[in-house]
């Protein structure tokens, strides 16, 4: 397993969740059902794969501003299926995260962390994925 592991998975993942968002604002029929349970169910994973290993590691501001993130999502999308300005302000910070998290956050993982460390955790994203788990 070649280094970038981490980067090139939570991307395609990440262009999941872009197309549900991008599904919702056009107004697929059960678009926003798909959207907040993947939402939910990405962030919270994300945050117990990755993080919750990482926090040993390094660059604690760039962590807190991510689970702030999250955090301000989950706010918002109980709220984003009837109120317009709330659905924009989720979707706007929505990309804003997934670019965070692409262009700094993952590759500071691909560099810090072995191929095996890298393959661990995203086989336990998945698993956690999943397994529906519940906010941290």
């Amino acid at each position: 397993m070649s280094g970038g592991l981490i980067s090139k998975k939570m991307k395609l993942e990440h262009g999941k969740m872009l197309k549900l968002l991008n599904d919702f604002v056009s107004g697929k029929k059960n678009s926003y059902e798909k959207l907040k349970d993947m939402q939910s169910r990405h962030a919270s994973a994300e945050e117990q794969a990755i993080m919750i290993f990482y926090n040993n590691k390094k660059d604690f501001k760039l962590l807190r501003i991510i689970l702030e993130q999250h955090e301000a999502m989950r706010g918002y999308i109980d709220e984003i299926n009837t109120n317009p300005a709330v659905a924009k302000k989720f979707g706007d910070l929505m990309k804003e995260h997934i670019m965070l998290e692409d262009a700094k956050f993952y590759p500071m993982l691909d560099k810090d962390l072995t191929p095996t460390e890298q393959k661990e955790i995203f086989a336990n994203f998945l698993y956690l994925f999943g397994q529906r788990v519940k906010a941290v």
